[in-house]
């Protein structure tokens, strides 16, 4: 299940006609929220939402044509983080848009452990718990990134077999929410977990 509320999947295909999207590839950009405490502490060399978002601008500026740049706005939010890059439907399933990509770039959203189980390559500028080599990498600077992406990696399969299994079998807890949405007064949503029921 997706940790925040999802509009119908489509599939990547349909996803990419629905984008007019033919003969490219898709650098998928997740963003996160401004507040959350992941960014505000974690978020690395860029220092934020506004900062990253500034950096995939210059990504977006410096690929060649074979690439287009898609970005979806945290669920919660009210607004895009910029008006430079092209956003998808708020309401665009966030696994769609990983089989429809190629690569990903994020802060450190959980997004990032989502793409491994679809073996997307995956570069991140801030501090994440999933940081592995043959897996996903640690990126700084645009133009260091762009030539990444000229140039993909494969995702190591083995590698996230034994990472996911970890995660499910020995360090996750599995339980049942119980949230509501809370508006706040700038019009932004927060989710509030009031239970959770272990197994």
């Amino acid at each position: 299940d997706a940790l925040e509320e999802q509009g119908k999947r489509i599939g990547g295909d349909r996803l990419a006609k629905k984008l007019n999207i033919h003969n490219k590839k898709v650098l998928f950009v997740p963003f996160q929220r401004p507040s959350d405490t992941v960014i505000k502490y974690f978020s690395g060399s860029v220092n934020g939402v506004e900062e990253f978002s500034d950096f995939v601008v210059e990504v977006s500026r410096l690929l060649g044509d074979d690439w287009v740049v898609i970005a979806k706005k945290h669920p919660l939010e009210k607004n895009h983080p910029t008006d430079k890059i092209e956003f998808v439907d708020d309401n665009t399933h966030i696994k769609d848009l990983i089989e429809l990509s190629d690569a990903l770039l994020l802060i450190n959203s959980g997004v990032g452990v989502l793409s491994m189980m679809w073996y997307k390559p995956v570069f991140y500028v801030g501090e994440v718990f999933y940081g592995f080599d043959g897996i996903n990498k640690h990126i700084k600077i645009p133009s260091l990134l762009v030539d990444e992406l000229n140039n993909l990696f494969k995702v190591n399969h083995n590698k996230v077999h034994r990472f996911i299994y970890y995660l499910i079998n020995e360090f996750y807890s599995f339980g049942q929410t119980k949230s509501e949405i809370i508006e706040r007064v700038d019009g932004s949503k927060f989710n509030v977990t009031r239970e959770i029921d272990f197994q």
